[in-house]
């Protein structure tokens, strides 16, 4: 599979902010997500390396993103 480490390659190229804070140039939108598609989708996108993921609470997806996350965390606590 040579297109994730593309992917992850892209992501973790950042711009500089104001701040001084980095950002990764690209990010995950979520707006259009719902269900159980969102967790898996959010789960997937962080094991590839996402660092930015565009959220709202408007989008009402705050708890499958939370899932998402939460099956990130899981599976790496496995390895450790």
């Amino acid at each position: 599979m040579f297109w994730p480490y593309l992917i992850q390659e892209i992501v973790m190229s950042v711009i500089e902010l104001a701040s001084g804070h980095a950002m990764p140039l690209l990010g995950l939108g979520t707006w259009q997500l719902r269900g159980d598609e969102c967790t898996s989708v959010v789960q997937m996108a962080l094991e590839m390396g996402y660092r930015h993921l565009d959220t709202a609470y408007n989008y009402k997806t705050r708890w499958k993103l939370h899932w998402g996350f939460r099956r990130v965390e899981s599976s790496a606590a496995r390895f450790l």
